[in-house]
């Protein structure tokens, strides 16, 4: 079973990377996390969270942090497998990423206290070239690449979109097939 039996970590955390369509156009739900929250005020995320000792896998914590922050229930039939982790270099967290497919657009009600604002972007906008920027920083004494993507008026960087290039590069060669 996916996600079954990672032990758990105090810094571990899951997301789901749900895409579905709008008008016959997949796309991709984002959230803007609200300025309530401890860590990542104000940043741009894929629904999920940390990982509690209560949850039996990272799949739990996907499955349970995504109903409560924006209350929309995914069921493991629509799962179509797990990313690579990626690292929070600022706050160690190790995420787990996990991709959904909807049939259809869910039914969306944001927890204030968590998320502020609810994105939907279509893939074929986020395939775009033009709104995508690699820059290397040097981060505690080495160089990094970090990715970033403008979509509208929100920057989505970070852990949020090397998450997204993975996902993308995986779709962009049947960005055609999933217009059509």
């Amino acid at each position: 079973m996916l996600g079954q039996g990672e032990p758990f970590r105090d810094k571990t955390a899951s997301v789901f990377l749900i895409f579905y369509p709008i008008d016959n156009k997949p796309h991709i739900l984002f959230t803007k996390r609200s300025l309530n929250v401890a860590e990542h005020r104000g940043e741009i995320s894929f629904p999920g969270g940390r990982r509690s000792p209560e949850d039996s896998s990272l799949l739990e914590t996907a499955l349970r942090e995504v109903e409560e922050e924006i209350k929309v229930k995914v069921r493991r039939g629509q799962l179509l497998g797990k990313l690579n982790e990626v690292t929070v270099a600022r706050t160690g967290y190790v995420i787990s990423p996990f991709v959904v497919h909807l049939n259809n657009r869910p039914k969306i009600e944001a927890n204030v206290e968590e998320i502020s604002e609810i994105i939907e972007a279509p893939v074929p906008e986020l395939i775009d070239p033009s709104i995508f920027k690699i820059e290397t920083r040097i981060f505690q004494g080495a160089a990094h690449q970090f990715y970033s993507y403008r979509y509208g008026k929100h920057d989505i960087w970070g852990a949020t979109a090397r998450v997204l290039k993975q996902f993308l590069d995986i779709v962009d060669e049947n960005e055609r097939a999933l217009q059509h």
